[in-house]
């Protein structure tokens, strides 16, 4: 059985020691598509995004296998969402031959989504950015090296998202998000997910798992549904190291730093194979909801539905609109609303 691939991640792609220590390593790298971003600042000082910098692509050759991420927890956790739009991001992945391009996607994380109903809304968006990328993949032609993303906090989240995605069996890569602070064991695990997707998605679908700490990565190695894993801890390692001895973070002492991080990486890869067993994590029962509580989880249902079919934005999805539709179930004396999931 195939060990799980380290994917190296790199910060961008200039010329220098870490570029070229990448290169001489004949490792894949991933990078995000924020390091190609270039901003100016208008007249009121405010800084506002203006298109990608493809030049930096031209520094790639020679590189083993470069991937390219949309820079989803980058764009949620520093500026609120994505400066950048479908049409611009696809002309990125179209500027290079990416071995892989992934979806655009929206994290999950806690310190991006504060409670489920922030949750659900962003998978439901998340579905419907990858049709969206699928659908402009294929305008463009570019649709051969193009890998889908779900995202998820719960096992259940990335099976809604996998249910959303109907047509995942025409890839063999699929991105999981939302990876890289997530426990190895638990209901909310690596490994239950694991056991969750492995049982639902199509048999030609492996995985890649996004930021997976060493832990986890170790955890998965040669597991028969993960293809792959990618990390930039070595960044960290670097900046705490230099401080550590006192001395500047140069680009030659990353270098290092990241060399020696991924033989550690990679040894921890390459031991030997244990057998993987099913998750029996269980999920509680969901709560009996007052009337109006249920509508409310009926109405963001119905909200996230139209988001992921492309009817609706996903910042359209405001507490006014929730509590409109709400009052239309209820007035409406629906019978069933009394046992619907809360979402919130």
């Amino acid at each position: 059985m195939p060990t799980v691939e380290m994917i190296l991640g790199l910060p961008n792609l200039r010329k220098g020691a870490v570029l070229s220590r990448a290169r001489d390593l004949d490792v894949p790298v991933l990078v995000s598509a924020n390091c190609f971003s270039t901003w100016t600042t208008d007249a009121e000082g405010l800084r506002r995004w203006t298109g990608f910098n493809t030049k930096p692509l031209n520094n790639a050759k020679g590189l083993r296998a470069v991937y390219l991420d949309s820079a989803g927890f980058v764009a949620a956790s520093i500026y609120g969402g994505f400066e950048w739009g479908v049409d611009a991001y696809l002309h990125l992945a179209a500027s290079y031959p990416f071995v892989r391009w992934f979806s655009m996607d929206h994290c999950v994380e806690p310190e991006i989504a504060a409670n489920r109903a922030v949750v659900l809304d962003r998978i439901a968006s998340t579905i419907r950015l990858n049709v969206l990328c699928r659908n402009r993949a294929i305008e463009r032609g570019i649709h051969h090296n193009f890998a889908p993303v779900i995202q998820g906090w719960e096992a259940r989240d990335y099976a809604a998202c996998v249910e959303g995605m109907p047509w995942l069996s025409d890839y063999s890569l699929l991105g999981v998000g939302s990876m890289c602070r997530r426990a190895v064991h638990g209901p909310n695990g690596v490994l239950h997910v694991l056991s969750v997707l492995d049982a639902i998605l199509p048999p030609n679908v492996r995985l890649h798992l996004f930021g997976l700490k060493s832990q986890a990565a170790e955890a998965v190695r040669q597991h028969p549904r993960v293809a792959s894993v990618d990390s930039q801890a070595w960044g960290t390692a670097a900046r705490w190291d230099a401080l550590k001895a006192g001395i500047s973070k140069t680009d030659a002492f990353c270098a290092d730093t990241m060399t020696d991080w991924l033989a550690r990486q990679q040894e921890r890869l390459a031991k030997p194979a244990f057998t993987f067993q099913g998750s029996l994590a269980l999920e509680p029962p969901a709560p009996r909801l007052s009337p109006w509580d249920a509508a409310i989880a009926q109405a963001q249902e119905e909200l996230r539905q139209l988001v992921a079919d492309g009817e609706l934005e996903y910042d359209q999805i405001t507490d006014r609109y929730v509590f409109e539709l709400a009052g239309e179930i209820m007035s409406s004396g629906m019978d069933n609303t009394e046992r619907l999931p809360l979402a919130a």
